[in-house]
């Protein structure tokens, strides 16, 4: 007679722990927060209003811009529901300190806490053009080139 008692009593044992695994599980899948990407899209743009060329070193070509020109540079990336001008990051801000030539006979230095340096979000002037979608100005001036060096 006991073998007979111990079956249904492991049976109820063994369906609790079945269940409070389960509960467990179901749980733990529950309490993580879904994270939500939004798209945050900028667009920058660079214009030279100097007479001189302004380059950067290879990997940062892409933001040369020719004398009296401009260029625009793009991003699309995934990002939080709200965001504020403040928040973005120039694509040039990685470069830091950056090398950048104003012609062919000047060179400077950029870090981001110069003032006027285009690696600074601050430097730029700013407007909203969408939901999470931001255009960014910087201009080249002619201070910047009084206030360069003769490369070296």
């Amino acid at each position: 007679m006991r073998n007979i008692q111990t079956i249904p009593n492991q049976k109820i044992i063994w369906m609790r722990f079945f269940l409070i695994g389960i509960s467990a599980l179901l749980a733990i899948s529950n309490t993580g927060c879904k994270q939500v990407d939004y798209q945050v899209r900028a667009k920058y743009i660079y214009i030279n209003e100097t007479g001189s060329n302004i380059s950067y070193t290879a990997d940062w070509q892409d933001f040369n811009v020719n004398a009296n020109d401009s260029i625009i540079y793009e991003t699309d990336d995934d990002g939080p529901e709200s965001i504020k001008e403040s928040d973005f990051i120039p694509p040039l801000a990685s470069c830091d300190p950056c090398a950048v030539f104003l012609g062919t006979e000047l060179c400077d230095t950029l870090l981001i806490e110069d003032e006027n340096s285009p690696l600074d979000i601050e430097n730029y002037q700013s407007r909203k053009l969408g939901e999470r979608y931001y255009e960014f100005t910087f201009y080249y001036t002619q201070d910047m080139i009084d206030n360069a060096d003769q490369c070296k």
